[in-house]
């Protein structure tokens, strides 16, 4: 009984490696859906912390700037990433989140800012859109999209605003 059962065991094993030869297997499917990763294309990411007295983003209502958030002391936490096609970056995504406080309550929001930019073929700035929602420990909500064309743009604060939206803590039921 203990030698058959040898003898179907060793069968059962070779049938299975005999069932499972892939050589004489044929593509059946569209070659146009078969995508090669290209060795010229990589994304690089990496996570640091912000210095909190380095970060601030400015608080919209009604297409006015009226307060700036800054940086409480503890710093931001930033996950970064970027993406090279032949050696030169092509775009990069950073995520921002934190507490920071209001200029002019001092209020204490919880942040989430994502920004995605864009590089030409000499890696300057291409176009940035920024987007942050922010709550307040006071019941405020802030909603900001902007959009930066260039790096001469980004340095000098110059940015055009998609989206403001910005609930006050006393509209807060």
């Amino acid at each position: 009984m203990k030698t058959l059962f040898k003898i179907l065991s060793v069968f059962l094993v070779f049938i299975l490696f005999v069932g499972c030869d892939k050589q004489d297997d044929n593509y059946l499917g569209d070659d146009s859906d078969v995508q090669l990763k290209s060795a010229n294309s990589r994304t690089e990411s990496w996570s640091m912390v912000y210095p909190a007295g380095e970060y601030a983003t400015p608080v919209i209502c009604d297409d006015e700037v009226v307060d700036f958030l800054v940086g409480d002391g503890v710093g931001i936490m930033c996950h970064a990433r970027a993406h090279y096609e032949n050696g030169k970056m092509v775009w990069g995504k950073l995520t921002f989140k934190g507490k920071l406080t209001s200029e002019y309550t001092g209020e204490t929001f919880t942040i989430s800012e994502q920004d995605k930019c864009l590089f030409d073929e000499n890696e300057e700035m291409d176009g940035l859109i920024g987007r942050t929602n922010a709550r307040g420990d006071m019941g405020t909500h802030l909603i900001l999209v902007v959009y930066i064309a260039t790096s001469e743009d980004f340095y000098s604060g110059n940015f055009e605003i998609l989206k403001a939206k910005c609930v006050p803590n006393s509209d807060k039921n």
